[in-house]
C-alpha cells in the first residue's frame, strides 16, 4: 500500500511512558522524513489543542490502526507496528507503503541498518528490519538524530502558527519533547501542507474561545468531572449588591427625578408639598422642628462643600472659614438662621444678613433670637458684609408666596454684592419660578421632594433633604411613600430621562 492509502484513518499511537499515547485521524504521512501527522488528537484520554501532531516514527513502540479510512475495502481490522527493543523496529500487518530510505544510517550501537526495499538487508536474526530514524541519524539511546525538517531532533512536534517565535512550551512532563515548529524557523522555504496547517490552527484558536467548544469539552469530561463541578458555590454580593432595586411611585418623567441608586424621587405641586407639612404639624411634628431637620441638612452640605475633617479641626482654628447667610422674611430665610446657628456650634465663622423690615413672620424672630445667642456677626446692610475671605454664601432670600415677594429694595444692593463677592452660593428651597431669582445658586437643596418647577431647566443640581415624616402623614394626603434617602440625611437628585 502506498502512504496516502493511510490517509483518514483512525489509529491510537502508544509513545512509551515519558511521551503517552496519542489517538486521531491520520492526516499525513511521510515516508522520507519517517513521520505521520495526526488531527482531531487526543493526548492521554483528553483533547490537545492544537489538535494536530507531527510524530516520528522513532518515537512509536505501538502503533494500531482502530479503522480505515473511507471508501477503503481492506478487511483487515487491526494493523499494529511494535518497536522491538531500543536499537530497530519491526513492521508488521499492512504498513508497508511507508517506505523508509535511509542512506548511511547506523543504529545505536554503530552496526547499519538496510532498507527494507534491499533484499539482502538482513538483522542478525535473519529477519528483515528498517531503520525509522532520518537520514545520518541514530535511534533513541541518548544519541542526537537529524531530521531535516526538526534541526534540533526534539521528537514530537506541534505546529503553532500564532507563536513566532520558535519557544513555545506545554507545562507537561513532555516538554522537553515537544516544541513549536513554525515554518520560519525550519530554514527553509515552507511547503504547501504546512502553510495549510498553520491556517487551521489559526482558525480553531479562534473558534476555540466559544461556548459551544467549551460545552462540548465538558461533555467529554467523566461523569465524576462533571458531578464535582456542578457543585459550585453560588455567587456573593455586596450589602448593596444583594437589594433588588424597585419602585413604587409612578410619574410622568417630566416631573419625576431619580436618585444615584436609581429610585425615582417624583416632582410634587406646591400645594400638595404644603399639604403634607400642615398634616405634620397636626401630627406634633411643629414648623421648628421641620426648620430644625432642614437647617441640619443645609448644615451637612455646608460642612462637606467647606472641606469636611480636612478643614474643620482643632488644629486649623486660626484659618476658620467664614461663610455668609442671606435671609429673607419666608420659610427659607428662617432655615438659614437656623443653619447659622449649627454651623456656629461646628466652629465656622458665620455672618448674617436679615433685612431691617417693619415686621417680620414669627418663625423668622423666633431663629433669630436663638441665632443672637452665638455671638455671631449679624448686620442688616450690606456694608456690613465681608469683602474678602468669603467661602460659601447660603442664599435664604427665596419665596414661595407672591404676597411676600422679596423683590424690595433691599434686595438690589444684595445682588450686588454678590456679584462682587464671587463666593459659591448654596440655594435653600428655590422657588417654583427660580428662574425670575436675581440670585442663582451653585448648588440647591430642597425638602422632602423637589417641586414642579415651571420652564423647560429646572434648578441644578440639586438635593433633597430628609425631615422625618412618618409615612402615614404621607398616606392621609393620598401619597404612598417609601424612603429614597437609606443611609444618608441628603441625597442627590437628577432629571429622569
Amino acid at each position: 500500500m502506498m502512504s496516502e492509502d493511510w490517509i483518514g484513518s483512525l489509529v491510537s499511537i502508544d509513545c512509551g511512558p515519558h511521551l503517552g499515547a496519542y489517538q486521531g485521524q491520520v492526516k499525513y504521512v511521510n515516508p522520507v522524513d519517517q513521520c505521520v501527522t495526526l488531527q482531531k488528537v487526543f493526548h492521554n484520554g483528553i483533547p490537545l489543542s492544537p489538535q494536530e501532531v507531527v510524530i516520528r516514527a522513532e518515537e512509536i513502540e505501538n502503533l494500531s490502526i482502530l479503522k480505515k479510512g473511507e471508501g477503503r475495502s481492506d478487511t483487515s481490522a487491526v494493523s499494529t507496528v511494535k518497536k522491538q527493543g531500543k536499537k530497530m523496529t519491526k513492521i508488521q500487518g499492512n504498513f508497508s507503503g511507508c517506505d523508509p530510505v535511509v542512506k548511511n544510517g547506523t543504529n545505536g550501537r554503530g552496526s547499519r541498518t538496510t532498507d527494507p526495499s534491499d533484499k539482502n538487508g538482513t538483522n542478525g536474526r535473519g529477519s528483515r528490519t528498517a531503520d525509522l530514524s532520518d537520514k545520518n541519524g541514530t535511534n533513541g539511546r541518548g544519541s542526537r538524530t537529524a531530521d531535516p525538517s526538526d534541526k534540533n531532533g526534539r521528537g514530537i512536534r506541534i505546529p503553532d502558527p500564532v507563536d513566532r517565535s520558535g519557544r513555545g512550551n506545554l507545562p507537561d512532563s513532555s516538554s522537553r519533547n515537544i516544541r513549536i515548529l513554525p515554518s520560519e524557523s525550519l530554514g527553509r522555504s515552507p511547503d504547501k501542507r504546512e502553510v495549510q496547517r498553520q491556517r487551521q490552527a489559526e482558525r480553531d484558536e479562534a473558534c476555540f474561545g466559544t461556548p459551544a467548544v467549551f460545552e462540548e469539552i465538558n461533555g467529554q469530561k467523566p461523569d465524576l468531572v462533571k458531578g464535582v463541578e456542578g457543585r459550585k458555590k453560588n455567587a456573593k454580593y455586596k450589602h448593596e449588591e444583594s437589594v433588588l432595586p424597585s419602585s413604587l411611585v409612578t410619574r410622568s418623567k417630566e416631573n419625576s427625578w431619580v436618585s444615584d441608586d436609581g429610585k425615582v424621587v417624583p416632582g410634587l405641586s406646591l400645594s400638595m408639598r404644603e399639604d403634607i407639612f400642615k398634616k405634620a404639624k397636626e401630627n406634633g411634628l411643629s414648623l421648628e422642628r421641620q426648620l430644625d431637620m432642614m437647617g441640619r441638612g443645609a448644615v451637612e452640605m455646608v460642612l462637606q462643600l467647606l472641606g469636611g475633617s480636612q478643614r474643620l479641626n482643632s488644629g486649623n482654628c486660626h484659618q476658620a472659614p467664614c461663610v455668609v447667610i442671606l435671609c429673607g422674611p419666608s420659610w427659607q430665610g428662617a432655615t438659614a438662621l437656623n443653619a447659622a446657628r449649627q454651623m456656629a456650634s461646628h466652629g465656622i465663622k458665620t455672618v448674617v444678613y436679615l433685612p431691617d423690615l417693619p415686621s417680620s413672620p414669627p418663625y423668622v424672630l423666633k431663629e433669630l433670637k436663638l441665632y443672637k445667642l452665638t455671638n455671631e456677626s449679624l448686620t442688616t446692610s450690606v456694608l456690613g458684609l465681608p469683602d474678602t475671605s468669603v467661602d460659601l454664601v447660603v442664599n435664604g432670600t427665596e419665596n414661595h408666596e407672591e404676597a411676600c415677594s422679596p423683590q424690595g429694595s433691599w434686595l438690589t444692593p444684595l445682588v450686588q454684592w454678590v456679584a462682587q463677592c464671587k463666593a459659591p452660593i448654596l440655594t435653600l428651597d428655590p422657588s417654583v419660578s427660580f428662574q425670575s431669582s436675581p440670585i442663582k445658586g451653585k448648588w440647591n437643596l430642597v425638602p422632602l421632594f423637589p417641586l414642579i418647577y415651571q420652564g423647560s431647566t429646572p434648578p441644578q443640581p440639586l438635593y433633597v433633604c430628609d425631615l422625618g415624616i412618618p409615612a402615614l402623614i404621607f398616606s392621609q394626603v393620598g401619597v404612598q411613600y417609601r424612603s429614597p434617602f437609606g443611609a444618608k440625611f441628603v441625597i442627590p437628585v437628577h432629571p429622569r430621562s
